[in-house]
């Protein structure tokens, strides 16, 4: 068909980008039979991505890590926020490394990613699958490093959010510094994670586990007179929650010159701290 004067054209193709980061090049027109010299195309500088063949550096623009406790031994949810600047396709692997200073602690074996978002604490995330046995809703972890694929493709700039249960260590450190990185498809370069400083002590930074101390520690009594039945009042208070499901034994020694029997049981009275009774 006859082109005409002064008539504006528009033609559209598609082209895959380059797999890295780069500037948008020079790109020119010409035409030949009727000849038209070599000529630089305009760009359209209104807005920042629209540029032809101009692609940006792929980063994690949110890559928040947390803990739900700091107590030594107990069972622990660490908790991963992360959004990237570019969509993530289907298949790419994520690590996350550094839980244990670089050391594996065990055999990798899948453990499940659960849903941070659902009151079901315990529903697996479709959304990943273990690298290794391509198990859905979870990922390989032998405590130094976690690692799974994404099953679908992600938005940019979109949260997504994901837990993991484990055990911490049984013996005072700090936080862990740990990393996060792509393996495949869209790479990007391993970068350490934001930990969760809220708190002065950084008790909920990944693997940040204290001392237990016993911030209050009382004892008296309800009479000095000899021989008379006497009632020791204890009040204590920890520096960390602690779990029921620990089942944690308290000890109070040192009553010497007591003539109670010993390995008899005695009855608790709780005035404060006991939801029903004391055991």
């Amino acid at each position: 068909e006859r082109s005409r004067a002064a008539w504006e054209y528009v033609l559209s193709f598609t082209l895959l980008n380059p797999p890295s980061a780069q500037e948008s090049p020079a790109v020119y027109i010409e035409s030949f039979g009727v000849n038209i010299p070599i000529q630089p195309l305009f760009k359209d500088s209104r807005r920042p991505f629209n540029p032809p063949l101009k692609v940006i550096d792929p980063a994690f623009v949110v890559k928040n890590i947390g803990q739900m406790t700091a107590l030594p031994g107990s069972e622990n949810i660490i908790t991963v926020t992360f959004s990237t600047n570019v969509p993530l396709n289907a298949g790419m692997i994520l690590c996350l490394s550094g839980f244990n200073d670089g050391i594996p602690a065990q055999d990798s074996a899948d453990t499940p990613m659960l849903n941070a978002s659902s009151l079901l604490v315990d529903q697996p995330l479709a959304l990943y699958t273990s690298d290794v046995t391509t198990t859905p809703g979870t990922a390989s972890w032998d405590y130094d490093i976690l690692q799974f694929k994404i099953t679908e493709n992600t938005i940019e700039f979109q949260e997504y959010k994901f837990m993991i249960r484990i055990k911490n260590p049984s013996i005072p450190q700090d936080y862990k510094r740990v990393s996060m990185a792509t393996l495949s498809g869209i790479l990007i370069s391993k970068v350490e994670m934001d930990p969760d400083l809220s708190n002065a002590d950084g008790i909920y930074a990944p693997f940040r586990i204290l001392e237990m101390v016993l911030r209050v520690r009382k004892i008296g009594q309800s009479t000095p007179f000899p021989g008379a039945e006497n009632t020791l009042t204890v009040t204590f208070s920890p520096n960390l929650d602690i779990d029921v499901e620990l089942a944690v034994s308290i000890t109070i020694s040192g009553l010497t010159g007591s003539i109670t029997p010993d390995y008899t049981g005695r009855p608790l009275m709780c005035d404060t701290g006991c939801a029903d009774q004391c055991e």
